[in-house]
């Protein structure tokens, strides 16, 4: 396939909704914009609250986004990107600004609804534990380079307290953790202001 043909969804740090918009209207605009213009008021009422009830937030559909949480709101964001029926999920670090607890949930979250769905996703992190969980394969990389690529061989779905303290998620940690020491030594023998 051309990627040029591929659906993107795209789920930010920042949430990216429109906060006096009810959760509702902020998923029916980006179906708006895929021209879902020939679907029954029906067809789309369904598919949005089969969507919410993926992501744990039926009948928040009246909901404005200013009332919502922060966690909420992050969820509405999921709940958006895989409204679009996307061939690929872009993640730019979005569990960044919440609560580790929350944070947790929605990573295990996202582990599950990629791996029902069969999706492909991009997921920008800086935490080890996030990239194991959630990748098949992690792509270590610095400006301007690729460092190094290390395949994930973890059963999904995956929930954390499941994987630390196994072989391979030990394993793997290790040589992430490495492979970051090795690019910090790197740095300081070049002489590049860390």
């Amino acid at each position: 396939d051309d990627y040029r043909n591929l659906k993107m969804g795209v789920i930010f740090q920042e949430y990216n909704l429109i906060s006096e918009l009810t959760v509702l209207d902020n998923l029916r605009l980006v179906l708006e914009i895929q021209d879902w213009d020939e679907k029954s008021e029906t067809t789309i009422q369904s598919m949005i609250g089969e969507t919410l009830a993926k992501v744990g937030l039926k009948g928040y559909e009246s909901r404005r986004i200013n009332q919502l949480s922060g966690g909420e709101r992050q969820r509405v964001a999921v709940a958006r990107a895989l409204a679009l029926e996307s061939d690929v999920l872009l993640l730019d670090e979005p569990f960044g600004a919440i609560d580790p607890k929350l944070r947790l949930e929605l990573q295990e979250l996202v582990s599950s609804l990629c791996t029902t769905h069969k999706k492909t996703v991009v997921f920008v992190t800086h935490d080890i534990d996030e990239a194991i969980l959630l990748a098949d394969r992690i792509v270590v990389m610095e400006p301007g380079k690729i460092r190094s690529i290390l395949q994930v061989e973890l059963p999904h779905p995956r929930k954390r307290d499941d994987l630390i303290g196994t072989q391979g998620y030990e394993k793997l940690h290790r040589k992430l953790i490495a492979s970051f020491y090795e690019q910090v030594q790197d740095n300081i023998d070049a002489g590049v202001a860390l």
